[in-house]
Formats: C-alpha cells, sequence, structure tokens
C-alpha cells in the first residue's frame, strides 16, 4: 500500500484524519492526498460523496501507486516569508505601537507593565504578574499625534488621565505567566495584532520588541533569537522591568512571543535595579491561542474545560472532575515521602490512560498503599455529589492497573474506587485497543485474566518473561531473549536474531530494546529499517503507534517523527506519548507538551 496505516490524509488542503481511521466529508465531488510518511510523496485520491454527509473508511480505499501515480507538489512558502517584505524598524514601530498598551496595575503600589492587543474587539494579553492582586488596572493606548512624552511615568500619567481606559480581567492561564484582559467596548475596531506561531523562528533570526521599560513609553528595542527552549524564545533585545506582557514581532510584523522576563547581572542606580547585558525571554505566541480559548496542557483541545465554568469549581464537567482526581492525587504523592519521579511517572501515566479510555498500565512498579493513599485524598477532595462520577470516570481515565515491588498484579475496582491485589506475576499486559488482560505467572506460563484478575484460560506459551499486547496481538519474550507473536490461535517466532530486553506494544507497533540499548520496530508485520535498529543508546520510550520519543543516557529527548533532538535539556523526569504528542515533566514537576503537528513546545513557566 502506498499510504501506510496512520499516513495523514488531506482533504482539499485539510487534514481530516490517518489512514485506518474515518473522516466526515463535504457533499460533492473532493480530492484527497495522502503523504507517505517515509519518502514524503503526496498520492491522489478522487472521490464522490453522494450524501450530504458521507463517511469514508480510509482503510477501504485503494492508496495504490497505480491508482494515484501522480505527486503533489509542494506549496511554494508563503509570500510573507520571503525577506522582500521584511519591514524596516520604523515600519515595524509603526504597526506594532498601535497594537501595544502602556498598563498600570494598582495594588499597595502601583506596577507598570505591557500588554498586546490581540483582537479587534479589545482583548489584551500580558504577563499574569504584571496584574497579579491588582484591584484595579488601567491602560492607555499609542498617540502618534501625540509628539515627544516626557521620561517621568508620574508626567505621562498626569497629562494623558483622561485617555485612562479601565481593564477587566477575562482569565489567567493555569500554568504560564500570562493573563487575558478586554478593553471596553469602542466604536471602532480596535488596532490589533494576531498571534503567530513561532514554530518557524530560527536561532539568528532578529527579533523586535515594544514595550514601557522602567515606565518608558513605547520604547523599540531589537536583538537575535539567541536559542528556542521548550518553554520560551531566548533572545537579545533589550527588556527590562515594564516590558513585560509586551509583543516580540519578527521582521515582518508578527506577533511571536510575548516578553516574559530577563535573567541578568544586575546593578543599584538610587532606588531601583537595572540590568545590564541580560537575556531576554520570551513566551511563544503560539500559547496565546491557547490561552484566548481557556485550554489546557496535558488536555487536547477538544476536550478542554469549558469556557463558562466558573472559577469557583461549582460547574463540575466530566474534565474537570478528571482534572481533580489527576491533580488531587498528584498533590499527595509529591507531598509524601515516595521519590519525586515516582509521583511525576505516575501522573504521567494517568494522562495517557485517559488518552487510551483506561486500557493502559502504570509502567513503574508502584506500592499499592501509596496508589491507593492518593487516589482516595483526591476522592475525598472532590464534592460529594461528583463522588460516583468520579469513580465511574476511574474506569476509563486511570490505568488498569500496575505490579508492585513484590510482583504482585493490582487491578482497579470500579465498585470500590481503589486498587486491589489480585495475584503474583512476573509480567503482565493490557491490549490498548480491546482491552484484554493478560498475565505470566511465576511458574512462566502465560495466561488471560478476567477484570477482577482471575485466570480464564492459558494461552499455550510457557517459559515467558515479558508479555504486550496490542489490536488483538500477543508478543511475548521468551526465556532465550527471543519474540513470538501469537496469530489464528498458533504461536511463531518473528523473523529476526535480534536478543530482546524489554518490549511495547502499541496500536499495532511492537518497539524493542535490546541489551545494548538499540531500537527496533515492528510495524504491522515488517520490521523497520530493514530489520536494524532505528535508534541507538535508548534509555527510556514513549511511544503511540508509529510515533516514538527516545530519551538517551543524558535525559535528552529524541523524536522519531522528526528524526532529530526536540529538547537538550537533560531534566525529563518523566515522559509519556499522547497521540503524536509528547508530554514530558521536569525534575521540578514543570509539564510540558510537544505538539508534533505545530513542532513546538507549550507548557509551564510556574
Amino acid at each position: 500500500m502506498v499510504c501506510p496505516p496512520e499516513a495523514e490524509v488531506y482533504v482539499e488542503g485539510t487534514l481530516r484524519g490517518v489512514h485506518r481511521g474515518e473522516a466526515q466529508i463535504p457533499y460533492g465531488n473532493f480530492q484527497l492526498r495522502c503523504e507517505h510518511p517515509q519518502t514524503g510523496q503526496f498520492y491522489l485520491q478522487k472521490l464522490v460523496a453522494q450524501a450530504p454527509v458521507e463517511r469514508f473508511d480510509f482503510a477501504d480505499l485503494p492508496w495504490t501507486a497505480e491508482e494515484a501515480p501522480e505527486p503533489v507538489e509542494e506549496p511554494e512558502p508563503p509570500a510573507a516569508e520571503s525577506q522582500e517584505n521584511t519591514l524596516s524598524k520604523p515600519q515595524l514601530f509603526k504597526q506594532g505601537a498601535p497594537a501595544t498598551l502602556m498598563l498600570l496595575a494598582y495594588r499597595q503600589g502601583t506596577g507598570v507593565g505591557t500588554g498586546v492587543i490581540v483582537s479587534p474587539d479589545g482583548l489584551v494579553v500580558t504577563n499574569k504578574h504584571v496584574v497579579k492582586n491588582a484591584r484595579k488596572v488601567i491602560g492607555f493606548l499609542y498617540d502618534p499625534e501625540a509628539g515627544p512624552s516626557s521620561t517621568s511615568l508620574r508626567e505621562f500619567v498626569g497629562a494623558h488621565k483622561e485617555k485612562a481606559k479601565i481593564l477587566t480581567l477575562v482569565r489567567e492561564h493555569p500554568r504560564l505567566d500570562l493573563a487575558l484582559l478586554r478593553l471596553p467596548k469602542a466604536a471602532a475596531p480596535y488596532p490589533y495584532i494576531e498571534p503567530h506561531t513561532a514554530g518557524a523562528l530560527e536561532v539568528g533570526e532578529e527579533v523586535i520588541a515594544i514595550g514601557n521599560p522602567d515606565g518608558l513609553s513605547w520604547t523599540l528595542t531589537s536583538g537575535n533569537v539567541s536559542q528556542i527552549r521548550k518553554d520560551a524564545i531566548q533572545h537579545q533585545a533589550p527588556i527590562n522591568p515594564g516590558n513585560s506582557g509586551g509583543p516580540l514581532l519578527d521582521r515582518q510584523g508578527r506577533l511571536v512571543g510575548i516578553n516574559t522576563y530577563i535573567r541578568n547581572s544586575v546593578e543599584r542606580q538610587g532606588g531601583r535595579h537595572v540590568a545590564f547585558d541580560g537575556l531576554g525571554f520570551a513566551l511563544p505566541a503560539d500559547e496565546v491561542t491557547s490561552l484566548i480559548k481557556g485550554g489546557t496542557i496535558y488536555a487536547d483541545r477538544e476536550d478542554n474545560l469549558d469556557d463558562d465554568d466558573p472559577p469557583d469549581g461549582k460547574k463540575w464537567t466530566p474534565t474537570r472532575v478528571q482534572v481533580a482526581l489527576l491533580t488531587g492525587a498528584m498533590k499527595h504523592w509529591l507531598d509524601g515521602n515516595a521519590p519525586r519521579a515516582h509521583s511525576l511517572q505516575a501522573a504521567a501515566d494517568i494522562m495517557a490512560a485517559t488518552n487510551l479510555s483506561g486500557r493502559s498500565r502504570f509502567t513503574r512498579p508502584f506500592d499499592g498503599d501509596w496508589i491507593n493513599s492518593g487516589l482516595s485524598a483526591a476522592l475525598t477532595a472532590i464534592p460529594e455529589p461528583q463522588q460516583g462520577q468520579a469513580t465511574q470516570l476511574l474506569h476509563r481515565t486511570w490505568p488498569r492497573g500496575f505490579r508492585d515491588s513484590q510482583g504482585y498484579l493490582w487491578l482497579l475496582q470500579r465498585a470500590k474506587g481503589r486498587y486491589q491485589r489480585a495475584l503474583a506475576v512476573r509480567s503482565w499486559t493490557i491490549d490498548d485497543t480491546q482491552g484484554d488482560l493478560y498475565a505470566v505467572k511465576g511458574d512462566g506460563q502465560l495466561y488471560q485474566l478476567r477484570p477482577s484478575g482471575a485466570i480464564t484460560q492459558a494461552m499455550g506459551l510457557g517459559g515467558v518473561l515479558s508479555v504486550q499486547a496490542s489490536e488483538g496481538q500477543l508478543y511475548a519474550m521468551g526465556s532465550d531473549r527471543r519474540i513470538q507473536i501469537y496469530s489464528q490461535g498458533k504461536w511463531r517466532r518473528l523473523g529476526r536474531s535480534t536478543v530482546a530486553a524489554e518490549l511495547l506494544a502499541t496500536r499495532g507497533h511492537l518497539y524493542v530494546l535490546d541489551k545494548d540499548k538499540d531500537l527496533f520496530h515492528l510495524d504491522r508485520g515488517n520490521w523497520a529499517n530493514g530489520g536494524n535498529p532505528i535508534a541507538n543508546n535508548v534509555m527510556d520510550l514513549a511511544a503511540s503507534g508509529g510515533h516514538w520519543y527516545g530519551l538517551d543516557k543524558a535525559r535528552r529527548v529524541y523524536s522519531g517523527d522528526l528524526g532529530r533532538y526536540i529538547d537538550r535539556d537533560g531534566d525529563a523526569a518523566a515522559v509519556t506519548a499522547i497521540g503524536r504528542d509528547l508530554l514530558l515533566f521536569t525534575r521540578d514537576t514543570k509539564l510540558y507538551r510537544f505538539r508534533m503537528a505545530e513542532r513546538r513546545w507549550e507548557g509551564s513557566n510556574d
């Protein structure tokens, strides 16, 4: 087949699904494009929808080279990317300053910051710390006719107080230093800059910052991008207190970042601190979209909390209950005496289980009482009317079970809302699509289990060290470290000689780590890369279907899809794959998500 499983399928240029998936197609003639993930070549498929809404299963389409021989040429880069459309710095200022606000936050003292208008109806993004605990926030719009202003903030405010606008807080990002405000309604649209993805930024590219450092209104500075970090754009455009919340623009005038903080050497001058040779950091403007929608980092965007959920938490949607279960348990675990890495990996496993509707397991040996204590604390913190809903959600949002350090299997008992010890096992697995349970007892015999842990049948194989299952397929590693596969009621050896050490089956794919930490990939019966390793020195692995991420000994993260490192910080404590994306906890409990479709990190800075 030209378009193999999980290849992306586009309908009239819009991604509608993956091969072996489904999509709803508009009425009439249309054209599909399918990209081969190895060659990058596109193939065509023309179809006709006979009804106003018709469903097509991509698995049933004849994706063959003969049926679709003509590759589709990649589109030319948009004109805005060309050097011809770069703006001069005066042009950038004239374009960016009208959409940049000076903000004053009144609390015990008066704080000054910057905001950027991101919509014509007056939505404003700034840093959360700019408006934190403020009883009132006022803003000033740029007036190109006003002429030069004083260097004194007091004089500026006194001269323009009639033009001050009171802003209201819409929401704050739960993990990032971002806040969303709204200007009063106006007769005419506000000047604004739409957020643009920072994914196309390159190290060395020049960027522009506009802000109000130390109350000096509408100041432009510039510098190069120093590096793209997981959670920030590091740049050399000088920023100081007062720049916080202001726009970072590329040379086309697009909003690519929100200036947030500096890391610098500081000298005291009078009663204030002045930064010299500081390193500037901006949050990628991609995060602004999540802020406007009220999204969460670990939920898929279509499953985010409702925008109208009240901040006091009185409205308990299923998503809010899921979040409360996770955060309540995680807080209990982190406050205890267990290693922090255990708590972070348990949280990552729960996030993966949500994506798989509970058809997964905890990936490390955990103490049963420890897991149950966190779950109990989370349930207790949920209001009593929602506790029944919470215990029902556990079955499809938490892992089905785990093996403790003594070798006992613990399985989730939905009626009791806790995990219960079942039997001693050498290894166990759950089919991530069908939900069937399998376990290897101490004698090396493989059995299928009931959800309670009771044995239903023997699988006719002994001497098993490890077992994995996906899409009705069983994979077993024997005492000789060879792999066998169960198909049509029979066991057969896989046709290769690699001595396995670890197995991971996911959505019809099998990943094999050998004793030398070389990684092999079995893609629905065929070994990738001609049976040779697809990666070396893989110490930890996160995968979902054909998408995988490897961690090396230094805890740096490598993307199999991109064929390169996507994080070299070396602070990864726990990882899990969510579809094509990666969730990563750092050692200091910060959570990040790598969005593969957008080739960028988003995450926590608090």
